[in-house]
């Protein structure tokens, strides 16, 4: 992308990282921020800040967390979970299985969802980008982390509804808090119709003011900076989408949902508006001024410090002398620990300075060197106190306690936000700039502790100390997330304190009601199941923005083509798949006659002798029978591919010849006046075939309406603003608006209707996952009014008020 405004050229790095030609140093960036914060209009820094917390009701709510990383990017979910807790909500944490004893002594319900985070460490340092190297494509790692990411986002929608593994408790979620990586969030949200509140510690929203910390920003000047900075969001969303969106739209289709257009995928979070709580301190990066207000920043979220004794050597260590230096990486996994350790025993040589080497996941360590010493496993809430200066990775996690407990911090920097951190922490004076880990050696190690250690900088983080400290970011994150939830919506008519999963609809009058009213209602016999219906306090609707006529049509005929060929290669691709199933199946069935073990005492052992006698016959007889069977599946599979064929291709056909691409025309011509600069009519979703016609209504009568203004309004505006050849200018858009606004209107009489009722059948085949959530609601329900042992006088109070309601 060029242009005169704009020198940029985007382009990717040997080691996968997004270089975006348009910067200079970013640690300016956050300089020009904090100077920009106090010429603009500061937004309030919470929105919680605007809602008086004591004037809304107080919901008791399930609540499931999804977050993926390491170590450091779950505690603060812990924190923030246990924080919840205390407002009588139910915490669920969905992660990796890694955290799960941690994650229990807190009081929080944990979910499994897999993943190992030591390989996926070690897969982000060689790939430390978001594109991987050749290296990792040859070596398979690629297919076994999209194979990763897969099961994951099956599993994070099984911790929305399933119940909990260890208790056995029904569990279905309310609202689900999520960090941007698990990606799971917003389609776990759309299928039960639930809140989404995104919780993180990095920037991952649009903004001016700094660019994406997974972009390499360049060549940067004054007219282009802010341009480039927004930019980069969007590229590094769209490079995320591409890697990503057969993954995702393949989990989508297995929770009934419409697959995801390119042109939708990315910044699906910020088109919808989903609240976001960023969790660092103020005083390090400020709110920028184009942040809407349903983004906080609520300060770093700290666990409570946790009980620790230190091993007799180590305090025999730090008692032993001047306070030393804490090195090490944590969860990152080095590909050469001994070049590592050699690098940093010289450095701590060449400064003479004390030092705690901690192993970490890359197991660092090397001879007895005097004041040195090295520590595994040790909480860096406890050990940070009584250390000089910090050298780390630049985890969120270790940055927050490093920074709270005053410590000067060098970040070497191995990929992801640590880069973002490492220049943070220089602009603010608490350290040097950041050391990339290829780029480490003795010098400058040496010269960066030099740095920590000088006067000013010890100084500049006491000052963020100080600054943090004052702080509450557990409660400010808790505070912020329920200001942006809709109370109004959520809240059951019938018991205030739960939120709402049914309506029910009877003679014109209509009540919201929680699972443990609807299923005191239902012991009562006032009501029956088959008459509730699901209810969604959040529906989040996705469409694709096309602009102009061209793009889309193609796109939606190029999908038929696609989908038409796959269809008649699986009538090659499921018979050699059967073929190769079985041939696993009879393999393991080989190898497990084999390895059967057998009796050797007594008159066991010749029965057993007689038995490895018979093998070789049977397994003859097997393999002839069973070639015989698999034969018969791959006809079998490929009769089915050929009647698969012959019945969908002609269905898929007309879909995408006069329905999909139908809509696309008219979504592009009516999104085509965008191009010159007017704003593009929304009528609200389109979900069935009622929608369609009254789109279909609207876009006729308003789009023929504002053809006709146009043809007068644009060759005014273009006169009164630019004379003559505004007027000629004006002219030509109203024009080109007047054949778009007409066609539009004319295509969407039968598109619109034909993309409504489209839905409407699809919806009639796709109730799987409305049967799942319905039945595990009603368990739900069931297991509540069960426990809770409610007394008659409550239940007579749930019914006189439900049959007021419904006028009975």
């Amino acid at each position: 992308m060029s242009s005169r405004g704009v020198r940029d050229s985007v382009g990717v790095t040997a080691d996968g990282r997004i270089t975006i030609d348009i910067s200079s140093d970013l640690h300016k960036q956050f300089s020009a921020l904090k100077k920009l914060q106090t010429c603009t209009t500061l937004l309030p820094t919470s929105a919680s800040q605007s809602t008086p917390i004591k004037s809304r009701p107080k919901l008791k709510l399930n609540i499931v967390i999804h977050c993926v990383g390491s170590r450091g990017d779950v505690q603060p979910f812990i924190a923030l979970g246990s924080r919840l807790l205390k407002d009588g909500h139910r915490i669920r944490l969905a992660s990796h299985d890694l955290f799960a004893e941690s994650t229990r002594a807190s009081g929080i319900d944990f979910f499994p969802v897999g993943g190992d985070p030591a390989d996926l460490m070690a897969y982000m340092v060689k790939n430390p980008g978001l594109l991987p190297s050749i290296a990792s494509l040859l070596k398979g790692d690629v297919q076994k982390n999209r194979s990763m990411i897969a099961g994951m986002l099956q599993r994070f929608w099984r911790s929305c509804i399933d119940r909990d593994p260890v208790t056995g408790k029904p569990f279905v979620a309310d609202v689900i808090i999520a960090n941007p990586p698990s990606f799971a969030h917003v389609h776990c949200a759309e299928a039960t119709g639930i809140s989404l509140h995104m919780v993180f510690t990095m920037p991952w929203t649009n903004t001016k003011a700094f660019p994406h910390p997974l972009a390499n920003i360049t060549h940067y000047n004054v007219t282009s900076r802010e341009t480039a900075n927004l930019m980069s969001y969007s590229i590094v969303e769209w490079m995320t989408w591409q890697g990503l969106h057969d993954v995702i739209n393949s989990f989508r289709r297995s929770l009934d949902l419409e697959r995801i257009p390119s042109s939708a995928g990315p910044n699906l979070i910020t088109e919808l508006a989903v609240p976001v709580t960023y969790c660092w301190s103020r005083s390090l990066i400020p709110k920028p001024s184009d942040w809407p207000a349903h983004i906080d920043i609520s300060g770093f979220i700290f666990r409570e410090p946790p009980d620790y004794t230190p091993p007799s050597d180590l305090d025999a260590f730090l008692s032993s002398g001047p306070a030393p230096v804490y090195i090490g990486f944590g969860s990152i996994v080095i590909d050469n620990p001994e070049r590592m350790t050699r690098i940093i025993l010289d450095a701590v040589q060449a400064t003479g300075v004390r030092a705690i080497i901690s192993r970490g996941w890359s197991n660092l360590g090397g001879p007895p060197v005097d004041g040195v010493i090295y520590i595994d496993d040790c909480p860096h809430e406890w050990l940070f106190q009584h250390v000089a200066a910090v050298v780390h990775h630049g985890g969120a996690g270790t940055v927050a306690c490093g920074l709270r407990n005053g410590c000067p911090t060098l970040v070497v920097p191995f990929f992801g936000d640590q880069p973002f951190w490492g220049e943070s922490i220089a602009s603010a004076g608490a350290g040097p700039r950041p050391i990339h880990h290829t780029q480490l050696n003795k010098d400058n190690l040496s010269d960066g502790i030099r740095f920590c250690l000088s006067p000013g900088t010890t100084k500049a983080a006491k000052l963020i100390s100080d600054k943090i400290r004052d702080e509450s970011g557990a409660d400010a994150a808790a505070a912020s997330f329920g200001a942006h939830l809709p109370y109004k919506v959520m809240q059951c008519d019938l018991l205030e304190d739960r939120p709402a999963a049914w309506s029910y609809r009877k003679r014109g009058h209509r009540v919201k009601l929680s699972v443990a009213a609807a299923e005191m209602l239902i012991r009562n016999g006032s009501i029956k199941e088959k008459h509730l219906k699901l209810y969604k306090s959040c529906k989040i609707d996705i469409e694709s923005r096309r602009v102009g006529p061209i793009y889309g049509p193609t796109a939606a005929l190029i999908r038929t083509v696609v989908t038409l060929f796959m269809l008649l290669f699986n009538m090659v691709l499921k018979p050699v798949h059967t073929w190769r199933s079985r041939e696993r199946v009879e393999t393991a069935s080989t190898k497990d006659i084999q390895l059967r073990p057998f009796s050797r005492s007594g008159s066991g052992q010749q029965q057993s002798n007689d038995e490895e006698s018979l093998i070789p016959k049977q397994r003859r007889k097997n393999k002839g029978f069973l070639a015989v069977k698999n034969l018969f599946l791959v006809i079998l599979s490929f009769l089915m591919a050929v009647v698969e064929f012959g019945v969908l291709s002609p269905l898929y056909c007309f879909k995408g010849g006069m329905v999909d691409f139908a809509f696309a025309l008219v979504e592009g011509l009516r999104g085509a006046p965008q191009l010159w600069g007017e704003e593009r009519v929304n009528y609200g979703p389109l979900r069935n075939w009622i929608d369609g016609f009254k789109f279909a209504g609207k876009c006729f009568w308003f789009g023929y309406m504002d053809a006709i203004c146009g043809l007068v309004m644009h060759p005014y505006e273009g006169a009164y603003y630019s004379g003559v050849l505004g007027f000629f200018t004006g002219s030509l858009f109203g024009i080109l608006a007047f054949i778009a606004k007409i066609g539009s209107s004319s295509i969407g009489l039968y598109a619109y209707p034909a993309i409504g009722i489209s839905r409407s059948i699809s919806k009639l085949f796709r109730q799987r996952t409305a049967r799942k959530l319905r039945k595990c609601r009603l368990l739900e329900g069931k297991d509540l009014v069960q426990r809770a042992q409610t007394t008659q006088q409550k239940q007579e109070a749930v019914i006189l008020k439900f049959r007021d309601i419904m006028g009975e």
